[in-house]
């Protein structure tokens, strides 16, 4: 569990114990029909309070494998004239310039990212 799952789960597990604490405060009370249920929340809570948390796998693109596959692509056809040199040069240049910019959005929508917002239960 990541740490960003861990926290969404503890505000969920405190919300719902609340909650149902408060039931049991109000409907439950000295029943001895009913049994409370708030206890078995605050144990799932405990486990999951007590729960490793594990890092979430980066994300980050690799443009130095992107370049080296960049750099050594062999065209399929072998240039046969400077015109036909200049056109897989300019390829490979704009495949290059390309794989460049999608790395850029790439870095920045990670750089931007932000955890999920917490449910507020009404």
């Amino acid at each position: 569990m990541t740490e960003e799952e861990k926290l969404a789960a503890i505000q969920f597990f405190g919300t719902l114990h609340a909650q149902a604490h408060q039931s049991d405060q109000n409907i439950v009370g000295r029943s001895q029909y009913v049994a409370p249920i708030s206890p078995t929340i605050k144990n799932q809570f405990e486990q999951v309070l007590h729960a490793p948390v594990t890092r979430a796998p980066d994300f980050t693109p690799q443009l130095a494998e992107v370049e080296a596959v960049t750099n050594t692509h062999q065209p399929e056809t072998i240039a046969t004239s400077p015109e036909q040199a200049s056109s897989i040069l300019s390829e490979l240049v704009e495949m290059k310039q390309l794989l460049r910019e999608i790395h850029d959005v790439q870095v920045k929508i990670l750089e931007n990212w932000k955890p999920p917002q917490r449910l507020k239960m009404s």
